[in-house]
């Protein structure tokens, strides 16, 4: 059992490095290309130069002069600009390329900021985690002083807030409840039921309801949580795997197993309250964020 737990952790410890090289090759690719698009936009304003002075060469031709032209004249004045006529139709290309690209930037850049929200939510949990069992961590000092890492999790309560209020204000009454309840008292093993609350106002009253009344839909729950932060619009499969984990989320809330921790099941300890709190907090947080940018009626 030992050596099975260890083999996962492992694992665990294998996706978060092989995530981390993705991170970083992203970020290298990215950086290359905004030195490309530099470059490329150098090239684009000599042609934008070239091209005002043809339509400014051109729009100097009195049109008497035109319709006085030989076919021979006409072709003169006409064949400079045949090439570039021609090889001109791919800045059109160009042009649709870069608004697709420019779609995708946003895309890219809405999942960032979503995905830095569930990120947060891991480190804040192992923040929280290293306070309580320091004996695990005997580096933590060092390595969160290296690496700035803050406890996030109350700024992602406060957004959250800020959203419900101005976006969902049915809800926004239950949550401040829910933290105000949840802080009131030191953590221990009996706000597991804190957190069943939170698991119905959030999954149920706030993402289920919504999309069941809305949209008609409630089953699949993966469908319901899409739902809920696209509406009618076309989901974006960048932020698929934010969906999966919210998901994820709600079935470890709803395990009852005997034999490993469950908050439904109350077979809990304060330290694993804990860490699902950020973990429902982060998640929250981070489809939010997705919704606030995407979401259509």
């Amino acid at each position: 059992m030992s050596e099975d737990r260890l083999k996962d952790f492992h694992k665990n410890r294998e996706k978060i490095r092989n995530q981390e090289n993705t991170i970083t090759e992203t970020i290298e690719l990215k950086q290359k290309n905004i030195k490309q698009e530099a470059e490329t936009i150098g090239e684009l304003k000599k042609c934008e130069n070239k091209y005002s002075y043809l339509n400014r060469m051109m729009d100097d031709v009195p049109e008497d002069q035109i319709l006085s032209m030989s076919d021979e004249e006409y072709l003169t004045l006409t064949n400079p600009i045949m090439s570039t006529t021609i090889s001109g139709e791919a800045f059109t290309d160009i042009l649709g390329d870069t608004r697709q690209a420019g779609i995708q930037y946003e895309q890219h850049y809405d999942t960032c900021a979503s995905l830095l929200t569930t990120c947060s939510s891991g480190t804040s949990g192992y923040w929280a985690v290293s306070e309580a069992k320091p004996e695990w961590f005997p580096h933590r000092n060092q390595i969160s002083y290296e690496y700035k890492v803050e406890d996030e999790v109350h700024n992602q309560i406060e957004y959250i807030g800020t959203y419900l209020n101005d976006n969902i204000p049915q809800i926004a009454a239950d949550f401040d409840v829910f933290i105000k309840k949840y802080r009131a008292f030191k953590a221990d093993s009996s706000k597991y039921q804190d957190l069943i609350g939170g698991r119905s106002m959030f999954f149920f009253k706030m993402i289920f309801d919504f999309a069941k009344q809305n949209f008609g839909v409630e089953n699949p729950r993966i469908d319901a949580i899409r739902i809920f932060v696209f509406g009618s619009a076309k989901p974006l499969p960048l932020a698929e795997s934010i969906i999966k984990s919210c998901r994820q989320l709600y079935s470890d809330f709803s395990n009852q197993k005997n034999n490993v921790p469950s908050i439904k099941a109350g077979n809990v300890t304060p330290l694993y309250v804990e860490t699902m709190f950020r973990r429902l907090i982060g998640n929250i947080a981070s489809l939010l964020r997705l919704r606030e940018t995407h979401f259509k009626p």
